[in-house]
């Protein structure tokens, strides 16, 4: 999918040449960092509601874990907190969470270790750096 910044989708679908005209040079990094800034507190309150709609109490570690994921796939993020919230153990959580790692229906290496990344972060408290 054609995005800029970092990761703020232009739309779906591969860069086209009047992408690159239009967003040509790119964007700065202090722009970036405010696109950024904004899209992830937006990220940050939804999951900030739909925790206190479930009434899960979630630790910072897992809050970040949750919002990290909403970003990359609010799908998935809204699929975790609804198995949280109907009391699945942790490896159905788990499953759930380590699912959403495909790009028209293959498994993408880069997501399967940022899926696992989150679910380190989720699951022990511990913040790990994601190597793509």
């Amino acid at each position: 999918n054609a995005t800029i910044g970092y990761g703020e989708l232009i739309h779906y679908g591969p860069v086209t040449e009047k992408d690159r005209e239009r967003f040509n040079p790119g964007w700065t990094e202090k722009v970036a960092q405010s696109a950024l800034k904004e899209k992830t507190a937006e990220f940050d309150s939804m999951v900030n509601n739909r925790a206190k709609y479930r009434n899960l109490n979630l630790s910072q570690e897992q809050f970040d874990a949750l919002s990290v994921l909403t970003y990359n796939c609010p799908k998935g993020g809204l699929s975790v907190m609804n198995d949280i919230k109907a009391g699945k153990s942790t490896e159905e959580i788990k499953k759930t969470w380590l699912s959403y790692n495909t790009q028209d229906g293959n498994v993408v290496k880069g997501l399967t270790n940022r899926r696992n990344a989150e679910w380190i972060l989720f699951s022990t408290g511990k913040y790990k750096k994601i190597i793509k």
